[in-house]
């Protein structure tokens, strides 16, 4: 069979040529013609056809344009809305995941007052938590009869007084400003004012206050009442080196005055250093220098000490109540930690119904 597939190859087609050339010269000589092709009409008729070909090139150019057009436009929208949802769903995230744990809640027992002060609280980052600056945290405590808000207490915040040089002595007081954050006062409009009393060798401030019938238990009607920095002998060539001195008030802290240099003259600050502020001078750490209920301070149990609460890293958060605020046994507490951005993390228990160490655990 392979041997004829040559033949069929070439011979096929060979023979439908010849057919086709015989049948082409029967209808010749039967006397027909082979009409011929009029040239004018065959002219008008390719214009026409090359006027349709020409505007179906530009519709199909313009349909390629517009399609280019709107292509551009979806990818470039397609883009912006991507770009969008990466921005919505890392926001969310910093929102649901960012802040801090707490791992822990203890304080001092007063065991005989049946009261705790001096809180201590362990946090860190939640898991998947970007780092948190403490400078921008807030605490929040709550109970039935208290509600207290506070913020980092740290020498790299900017707020109090600088450089204050005092000259007059006795009875003339000298306007020192305004605090921020109304620390020292209730009214924020009104100025602090300090002197030297060379009689008691003592710092006198006097707290603006509006009401004149101060309260022993209410900071905020303090009113008139003067705190006093004690043993302060500006007598000329004493070296004064006092520092975060606390101006308080039946035991509640309002200020921290640090003073150091050389007297010059007898009775004057001139040539002194002397500044007030709402927090130590010097990272220092303590209950003791706390304003209390109104700021908190930080040790690094673990990471590197400065103000960001970064992965891996334990901060021990430390704040306190006034005098006349300590937590009762038996009470059902809130504390609350507020970041500039993220979640807030809450806490909710009742303090414990008997006190038997100094140092109790609170939750945790």
């Amino acid at each position: 069979m392979l041997l004829f597939l040559p033949f069929f190859t070439y011979a096929v087609p060979y023979g439908l040529f010849i057919f086709y050339i015989s049948r082409i010269k029967n209808y010749i000589n039967a006397g027909n013609r082979i009409p011929l092709i009029d040239k004018g009409r065959l002219m008008e008729h390719l214009k026409k056809k090359a006027l349709i070909s020409l505007e179906t090139l530009i519709i199909l150019i313009a349909l390629i344009v517009v399609a280019a057009v709107a292509a551009g436009i979806i990818i470039r929208q397609s883009g912006l809305f991507q770009q969008r949802a990466v921005t919505v769903s890392e926001q969310s995230r910093e929102r649901l995941v960012s802040g801090v744990e707490v791992v822990s809640v203890s304080a001092t027992a007063n065991i005989s007052a049946e009261q705790m002060n001096d809180l201590s609280v362990l946090v860190r980052l939640k898991p998947g938590s970007l780092p948190i600056q403490l400078k921008n945290l807030k605490l929040l405590f709550t109970t039935q009869d208290l509600a207290m808000s506070a913020s980092l207490q740290h020498t790299t915040m900017t707020d109090g007084f600088d450089d204050i040089n005092i000259s007059l002595v006795n009875t003339s007081w000298q306007d020192i400003g305004d605090v921020e954050d109304n620390i020292l006062e209730a009214s924020s409009t009104t100025e602090e004012q300090i002197r030297y009393s060379n009689a008691d060798q003592r710092l006198e401030i006097n707290l603006s206050y509006a009401s004149n019938n101060p309260d022993a238990d209410d900071e905020d009607d303090q009113a008139g009442v003067v705190a006093y920095i004690s043993s302060l002998n500006l007598t000329s060539g004493n070296v004064i080196d006092l520092e975060n001195e606390p101006v308080q008030v039946n035991g509640v802290t309002f200020a921290f005055v640090t003073i150091s240099g050389t007297v010059v003259t007898n009775d004057s600050l001139d040539n002194l250093t002397a500044t007030i502020h709402n927090f130590p001078s010097s990272n220092i750490c303590t209950f003791d220098n706390l304003i209390q209920e109104r700021r908190f301070c930080f040790v690094n149990k673990i990471g590197n000490g400065d103000t960001t609460l970064e992965t891996g890293e334990i901060a021990e958060l430390r704040f306190n109540f006034k005098p006349f605020n300590e937590l009762p046994i038996e009470t059902i507490y809130e504390l609350q930690f507020l970041p500039k951005e993220g979640a807030i993390e809450t806490i909710s228990a009742i303090s414990p119904s008997t006190l038997v160490v100094e140092k109790t655990k609170l939750w945790g």
